[in-house]
């Protein structure tokens, strides 16, 4: 991959691109991440969009990542997020 994100950002466009396929970016401990990248994630699915191609960014993380959405700050972000809570085993945990 290049260094410089211009580039990055114009070889992942015409990766998409070729694939013809909506693409899955999938973002584990999603709660540490900085909310200048949630913003630069935003940018990059606006890219790639606007190009023709669909970018879906899937984060998993701790509750923590939901309530930040709701802040003022990220309100934009927020509003295009689809949020599931995945208890998993709770309630058939043994004792």
């Amino acid at each position: 991959m290049p260094s410089r994100t211009e580039d990055r950002e114009r070889e992942l466009q015409e990766w998409v691109k070729k694939s013809k396929r909506p693409v899955a970016l999938f973002i584990d401990d999603a709660h540490a991440l900085k909310d200048d990248t949630l913003t630069g994630l935003k940018r990059l699915m606006e890219v790639i969009e606007s190009d023709g191609g669909c970018l879906s960014v899937v984060l998993a993380g701790w509750p923590k990542r939901r309530n930040d959405l709701r802040r003022p700050k990220l309100e934009e972000i927020g509003m295009r997020t689809d949020t599931f809570s995945l208890d998993g085993i709770t309630g058939s945990q043994r004792e």
